[in-house]
């Protein structure tokens, strides 16, 4: 998780603090978090062995369903998904995690047993589904916006566009953060510009509510210029400490919080199980971001007719393995649901990926590039 540390070097006088706060911080709570288990089990047990695995079971659920409202970002079970993405259709993450660890743990206690584990989670590795069709034309546009210029607000992000202007296909699907903030010219400048029958792009909403204050979505529009149709996802699963301040820590150190912040506002969450948008007899499923790691969630809004929609900006990763590991997650995601991915980043790696997670195409990571299916 170097990658969270990293994203602050985009503007570093800024985030400096957040900075040394995560190098001290995020080491400092992963190992409380993996040591009390731990110790509590070995106490009560006097067994080591079972105590890691127990301890790790407990600190996994414990990071990926309460810390933060949920970091499910790396599972212990997800270690082997570069070569075994069956074993998700079949087997829930805690009882993939247990057989990994598991093994690992036989390895140096009963190697017949750590042999007959990897034997057994490899079988998983030759299950697949017959692969779904995806009858849709799809133009895929990474723009690689810098990151240092997302942070300025006289960033032209229209000229990011011009190399693709005049493009066409059924959809076009452009990433997370497009644009900065909505308005009306976006829709008549992609109008003009590309030819398709429904245009995908991602941009801040700013809003009042019923209460008179000003809300800020991050979201996922759908536009459809035929029949002036606008369709607006607003982003659920927000980033912890990127998107918005845990609440816990705004109350032990508001004034602290509020410099760090510079007084700008948290994102909102959009409201649970908001609607997709259908296109050809397909159910078009947004996801954003940080969200394909929530595979749960999505696998109950998603039906045998399903596409789910991911655009994200992995720009603030840099050159790290974290657009990897996330592009990795989507891999999961697709397995999981059944489903094909569509995923659109800002700076790669965008790609297609069939309903067993096998990448179909993708492009490179931080280029200007587009990527066509069909």
């Amino acid at each position: 998780l170097h990658w969270i540390v990293f994203a602050t070097a985009v503007d570093i006088m800024a985030f400096w603090p957040v900075a040394i706060l995560g190098m001290i911080g995020i080491p400092l709570l992963a190992t409380l978090i993996y040591f009390i288990p731990y110790k509590i089990c070995l106490k009560l047990t006097k067994k080591p062995w079972i105590s890691i695995i127990i301890g790790f079971l407990l600190s996994e659920a414990f990071i990926s369903h309460i810390l933060f409202n949920g970091f499910p970002w790396l599972k212990f079970g997800y270690f082997i998904s570069r070569y075994n993405l069956g074993i998700y259709k079949i087997l829930p993450d805690f009882l993939i995690s247990l057989l990994v660890l598991s093994s690992l743990i036989s390895f140096s206690l009963n190697r017949k047993v750590c042999l007959s584990l990897v034997l057994f989670i490899g079988l998983f590795s030759f299950y697949k589904v017959p692969q779904k069709k995806m009858d849709l034309k799809i133009l895929i546009l990474q723009q690689n916006i810098p990151q240092h210029l997302r942070i300025k607000r006289d960033t032209d992000y229209f000229s990011f566009l011009k190399t693709f202007e005049g493009e066409h296909a059924d959809i076009i699907i452009m990433s997370e953060g497009s644009f900065d903030l909505f308005e009306s010219k976006i829709l008549d400048y992609i109008k003009d510009k590309f030819i398709a029958e429904v245009l995908v792009f991602g941009t801040n909403t700013i809003e009042m509510n019923k209460k008179s204050t000003w809300q800020l979505f991050n979201s996922f529009y759908a536009y459809m210029p035929k029949t002036n149709f606008l369709y607006r996802y607003d982003k659920e699963f927000l980033v912890p400490f990127g998107e918005y301040i845990p609440e816990i820590f705004r109350n032990i150190a508001p004034s602290l919080i509020q410099n760090l912040s510079n007084d700008m506002l948290d994102f909102t969450s959009g409201t649970r199980m908001q609607k997709y948008f259908e296109y050809k007899n397909y159910k078009i499923v947004p996801n954003m971001c940080y969200e394909s790691i929530f595979h749960d969630a999505f696998k109950k809004r998603v039906d045998e007719n399903s596409v789910i929609f991911n655009i994200t900006n992995d720009g603030w990763f840099g050159n790290t393995v974290g657009p990897y590991q996330h592009l990795r997650m989507s891999q999961i995601l697709a397995s999981k649901t059944n489903s094909f991915v569509v995923r659109t980043s800002n700076n790669g790696v965008s790609a297609i990926i069939d309903n067993n997670g096998k990448i179909l195409k993708r492009t490179k990571l931080n280029t200007i590039d587009s990527l066509r299916y069909n």
